[in-house]
């Protein structure tokens, strides 16, 4: 006698769906994170804008994204483009990962650092170096040759 052992997409051997129940709920938590970072992704991208001081279509101009999208967007509605929301960020003057990342202080720390460590010229960078790091100035100078 041959025993028949293959699954069905529904469940085991048996035919039993016993694992239905965790996937319902699996499936509820996956949206309910999706929900939660859209709905704050939209909030950092309208904070951003707004302490810009830009409408949505002066953001819209300057992204090259439609004001719809940012509506929507600022909303938390709809589904998100890493592309787009790159662009806005360019646009905002933030690095993307401020938009995403998850909220804490650190976060936060490090995103208003970079941003300003982007916009500071060549001898501030280094003073920063410098002082976050001073073993660089040694190791910097240990490799160099003198003639």
């Amino acid at each position: 006698m041959v025993e028949n052992s293959h699954r069905t997409s529904s469940g085991d051997e048996t035919g039993n769906n016993d694992d239905s129940e965790p996937l319902a709920t699996s499936s509820r938590n996956i949206e309910g994170a999706t929900n939660t970072l859209l709905a704050a992704v939209g909030e950092r991208v309208l904070q951003a804008r707004k302490a810009r001081r830009l409408s949505r279509r002066e953001l819209s101009e300057q992204s090259g994204v439609s004001p719809r999208y940012i509506a929507r967007l600022e909303g938390g509605d709809g589904n998100i483009s890493i592309v787009l929301l790159q662009r806005i960020a360019i646009a905002l003057d933030r690095p993307i990962e401020s938009l995403v990342a998850a909220d804490d202080d650190l976060t936060s720390d490090i995103a208003r650092l970079v941003m300003q460590y982007r916009k500071a010229d060549a001898a501030t960078r280094a003073n920063v170096l410098r002082t976050l790091d001073p073993d660089m100035l040694h190791e910097s100078k240990a490799g160099r040759v003198c003639l």
